[in-house]
């Protein structure tokens, strides 16, 4: 998505026009024992077309974008439609929506969310149901999701535990917002592996900015790890792979060096490196 933190842009003005991921996400990946592949509006449809069908998985990141006509909404789109397709037909293709990501996927849906008081704020969960995403975790990490607030959250729109009578989507688990609004933190699409949470696992791993809230203790972390490694094991179900090894070193991240800019504590969410696109 592209760069529009003014405060940020005041800071490193050469950013100004371009796209960027927030290494947190690559980080968040890789931890579990994959690697990135940047997905931009600016590819071609073979370029497109190569790298889905070399890849295991989708992520959908969050971040200041509108979910209404921006390039963002359209290729989350259009990758939610291919990925419906491949699952359609047999082929097990996992979908992870974050903060944003999260209410990209629930059929961009805008109507849906309602205001609510959750902007650079933790919270605790209560599970509604159990889900794939925690197959091998779940009741290791449920008590400590329950009691302390290990989640960490930045948007200032939720979906209502109601979401289920209007989408394709189960609540999985909710929160409670400053002013005691329930809202929706984890959903899992009915048929479809696509999952979505409304918090930022990657932000507890990977970001430290002390201006916002995040929780670095040993209970928010293994919870974050587990959404990784969830994640990856669903990724796990198909074989799609680059043609060679020095094939999937070109897409890949591990070439491209992030830009450190974790001094600047006034951006609007505050990142310790990004990856820039054109």
């Amino acid at each position: 998505m592209k760069i529009t933190d003014e405060n940020l842009l005041k800071h490193k003005p050469e950013l100004r026009g371009k796209s960027y991921i927030a290494a947190s996400y690559v980080k968040f990946v890789e931890l579990a024992g994959s690697r990135a592949v940047a997905i931009t509006p600016n590819l071609s449809d073979n370029q497109l077309n190569t790298i889905f069908n070399s890849i295991n998985g989708l992520l959908f990141p969050g971040g200041n974008v509108n979910l209404v006509d921006s390039k963002y909404y359209y290729l989350t789109k259009r990758l939610a439609e291919m990925a419906s397709k491949l699952n359609d037909e047999g082929i097990h293709f996992p979908i992870l929506g974050i903060c944003r990501g999260m209410q990209a996927l629930v059929k961009h849906s805008k109507e849906l969310m309602v205001p609510t008081d959750s902007q650079n704020f933790t919270s605790s969960l209560k599970w509604h149901k159990e889900s794939p995403l925690f197959r091998n975790s779940f009741y290791l990490i449920k008590k400590d999701t329950e009691l302390y607030n290990i989640t960490s959250h930045f948007h200032q729109y939720s979906f209502l535990p109601t979401i289920s009578i209007n989408t394709t989507f189960d609540v999985i688990a909710t929160s409670i917002d400053r002013k005691g609004k329930e809202f929706v933190s984890i959903i899992q699409d009915r048929t479809l592996p696509f999952y979505g949470v409304q918090f930022h696992p990657e932000k507890i791993l990977f970001e430290w900015a002390p201006t916002i809230a995040i929780p670095h203790n040993s209970k928010a972390v293994r919870f974050s790890q587990s959404i990784a490694n969830g994640f990856m094991d669903e990724a796990r179900k198909n074989n799609h792979s680059f043609k060679s090894y020095l094939d999937e070193n070109n897409f890949t991240l591990v070439r491209q060096n992030p830009i450190y800019i974790g001094d600047f504590l006034d951006s609007h969410s505050p990142f310790v490196q990004i990856y820039t696109f054109p």
